[in-house]
């Protein structure tokens, strides 16, 4: 025990979480002010984040395919990694007992399902007819299906093998539009460019025999005329709604016969020509109905939501998660560029038009980014550009009639703040292993064109060249951070995670596992041109592992340390620093670096560093060293660091290692926890009188 009373000492034990939402002389001593791949969970200190797995090129080898598959079976190379344009990805959860879960993911105006269970990238559109190579793709399930878009073409529908057009399935289908979402038994689509709101059928409610009528004639009042083929036959149950007739003929009938494919009668007589409507055949319903959109002609359910001006466009269309409920979802939130409107379409659809407060406008000037929401806990999570951060759908509600409208991410601000705002648009969200995780810093990035593959072509080089946006950080936000006795303690932010140029972040469940996966975009390569790249987010493993293993750099910078002196002057003496949980292995030193700086110091000082190697692989004797233990994991406990530098600091010309207060940055490279700092100065006198 040192015995000197002008001796001062500080440090922690452990941290929580970042919190950078003020200066750090001004955080608890259980925070970060700035953390990077790092993870805070159990609150013994910052460790080194979960690696990074790239899906590798071998994954996809030819004889990986199932049987009977052929090389296009499994041709992720060429038909992905080589693509020009990345559009969107999407993880499709089938229904259907024994079937797999596959990524879908559209390249080039193509969409191509992964199935991770066979091994194989298999393409489902585009060979001819392509999508628009340039717009971006949407994405949403329905059920067994799952409708594609790019707000230009005619939707398409996939059903786990197979891509057809919307139009297949029966008229009227699904309108052309960009963001989607199904609830409540509905598929509801943003339509007129995000201006206004389409809803579809109820699924299962027998409206997939519904057709256009084209007109009936006062000259032969019982016979109507449809617009494209019925298949109706005599004796058939029928409804009509929507034609323009006198007397209106709006109800149910039973057809008497069937003159012609596009033509029926009915015991109805109309004293004057009518055009329009819709003929629904009685039926049982069938799953098919979820994709088409014949109740939007009615006349007391019919329409389209349109949305308050001042809101915007629709970025994204979610539901409110609901517990203790049959369907578990509540009402439909359009999220807008400022602002959101909820729906009740909770609610028989006959009643929509009659329901006061049907619409109600949840929230003003708050806004979303991107396309891409997170539903967590009860809760949707989204990203704002309306105080740049992230915020929920219930606080945002609940502060709508308050002064503290504020996102609630202010302890990830230093990290947030570097974002470019007009870049947002393509920002990603994924939960897993109880994290949120949300892409941040993003960059343009360029890439070549010659001899990429399928994309070599006269059309395609002629073509403008899309810069892919990427997002070079990952904030992470645990929802498992610690536990107290009383119960779970609130979620920390773990930082921001680097070292992956992210397109987009999706999780799902691939067989009874829930995993996360991101499609990367690297650096330009003059040679390769860069490549789209599939990468896996695991759990717990050490290194950053693509073709070969990468040591995963992490930092952290502590809270100011002020000794319990905050008005006192000190003489820096020496750090300790306490490393536990070393990973290793004859190619993977750790490696730790300690900087330092003075009050408020712009710059950080170099102080220390040192290296460590512990053997994590199967030992041999030879590798034994008397009768020590074979450490499969090391630690590094209490290095001790020299007296700091001796060199003064540049801007007042005092050394550096006087202050009334200091700021630590410590950075490692392998897997490790810091699990204490102690910090030591002395106590100095200073002069009496002012300066001369």
């Amino acid at each position: 025990m040192i015995i000197d009373q002008e001796r001062l000492v500080d440090g922690f034990r452990g941290m929580v979480g970042m919190d950078g939402s003020r200066d750090p002389s001004q955080i608890t001593n259980g925070a970060a002010a700035y953390a990077v791949n790092c993870t805070f969970r159990g609150g013994g200190g910052p460790r080194t984040r979960p690696g990074f797995r790239q899906v590798l090129d071998s994954f996809w080898r030819t004889d990986d395919a199932p049987s009977g598959g052929s090389s296009s079976d499994a041709n992720f190379t060429t038909y992905v990694e080589a693509a020009i344009t990345f559009q969107g990805a999407f993880v499709y959860e089938d229904p259907r007992d024994g079937a797999p879960t596959q990524i879908l993911v559209a390249v080039d105006g193509r969409i191509f399902a992964i199935t991770l269970r066979s091994r194989t990238c298999q393409p489902v559109w585009g060979f001819p007819d392509r999508l628009v190579q340039t717009a971006d793709v949407y994405f949403c399930q329905a059920d067994r299906y799952v409708v594609i878009q790019d707000g230009v073409s005619e939707p398409l529908v996939y059903d786990g093998t197979t891509v057809r057009r919307a139009s297949a399935f029966g008229a009227p289908s699904i309108p052309t539009g960009k963001q989607m979402a199904f609830g409540q038994g509905r598929l509801f689509v943003a339509i007129n460019n995000g201006r206004e709101i389409a809803a579809g059928d109820l699924i299962y409610s027998g409206s997939t025999l519904a057709v256009e009528i084209e007109r009936s004639s006062e000259d032969f009042p019982s016979v109507f005329t449809t617009r494209q083929p019925h298949g109706f036959v005599a004796g058939d149950a029928v409804s009509i709604s929507g034609h323009s007739s006198v007397p209106p003929v709006n109800g149910s009938y039973v057809i008497t016969d069937v003159p012609s494919p596009t033509q029926f009668v009915v015991p109805a007589a109309v004293a004057s020509d009518g055009a329009g409507g819709i003929v629904a055949r009685f039926n049982e319903g069938s799953v098919d109905d979820v994709l088409r959109f014949s109740e939007i002609s009615f006349l007391a359910e019919g329409g389209t939501f349109s949305l308050p001006s001042q809101m915007g466009r629709v970025k994204c269309l979610a539901f409110v998660p609901i517990q203790d409920d049959a369907t578990g979802q509540g009402d439909l939130v359009a999220f807008c560029e400022r602002g959101a409107a909820s729906f009740m379409v909770s609610l028989p659809r006959m009643e929509w038009k009659a329901t006061k407060g049907f619409q109600r406008v949840l929230f003003l000037d708050i806004g979303a980014s991107s396309k891409s929401v997170q539903v967590v806990n009860g809760d949707i999570f989204f990203r704002s550009a309306d105080g740049n951060g992230i915020r929920t759908y219930r606080s945002a509600r609940a502060e709508f009639d308050s002064y503290g409208q504020t996102p609630m991410s202010a302890e990830i601000d230093p990290i947030l703040t570097r974002d470019t705002l007009w870049m947002l648009d393509g920002v990603s969200f994924a939960y897993f292993d109880d994290r949120l995780l949300m892409t941040c810093w993003p960059e343009g990035r360029k890439r070549a064109v010659a001899g990429r593959g399928l994309n070599n072509s006269a059309a395609t080089a002629a073509a403008p060249i899309p810069t892919p946006v990427v997002y070079t950080g990952i904030v992470a936000l645990d929802f498992r951070s610690t536990a107290v006795n009383a119960g779970k303690s609130a979620a920390a932010y773990d930082g921001v995670w680097t070292g992956l140029p992210v397109l987009q972040l999706l999780s799902g469940n691939f067989d009874s596992v829930q995993r996360a996966f991101a499609f990367a975009f690297p650096k330009f390569n003059s040679a390769s041109g860069g490549q789209i790249q599939l990468w896996e987010l695991t759990r717990d493993e050490e290194h950053d592992t693509g073709t070969s293993e990468q040591r995963i750099v992490a930092s952290v910078v502590p809270k100011a340390f002020q000794f319990e002196e905050l008005m006192t002057l000190k003489k820096l003496l020496r750090c300790d620093v306490w490393f536990d949980d070393l990973g290793g292995g004859p190619d993977h030193d750790f490696e730790a670096q300690v900087w330092y700086r003075p009050d408020n110091a712009p710059d950080w000082i170099p102080w220390f560093s040192f290296t460590r190697c512990f053997h994590t692989e199967t030992a041999l004797a030879s590798d034994l060293t008397g009768s020590l233990p074979y450490l499969a994991r090391g630690y590094a406990p209490q290095q001790r660091s020299p007296s700091p530098p001796l060199d003064p600091n540049p801007a007042t010309s005092v050394p550096a290692y006087l202050g009334y207060e200091f700021v630590l940055k410590i950075e490692w490279k392998g897997r490790a926890r810091l699990s204490r700092i102690l910090l030591h100065s002395l106590k100095q006198t200073e002069a009496v009188g002012g300066a001369q």
